[in-house]
């Protein structure tokens, strides 16, 4: 639960840096979406070592 509350005070402390910024109203979203970009990076990560390894073979 608190790992939730710390993720959102750094999101918001970031948001709040980029409202101050030259990019206004619009740095907000230009933050979340670098954020959902950087996000993708574990994903993908992950999708493409689970394709590429092998399935274990089935005990009989």
């Amino acid at each position: 639960m608190s790992a939730f509350n710390l993720g959102t005070a750094i999101g918001s402390w970031i948001a709040g840096f980029a409202l101050e910024s030259s990019l206004g109203a619009t740095g907000p979203a230009v933050v979340g979406t670098v954020i959902a970009a950087l996000t993708l990076i574990p994903a993908i990560t992950i999708a493409v070592t689970r394709r590429t390894r092998p399935a274990p073979s089935p005990r009989t």
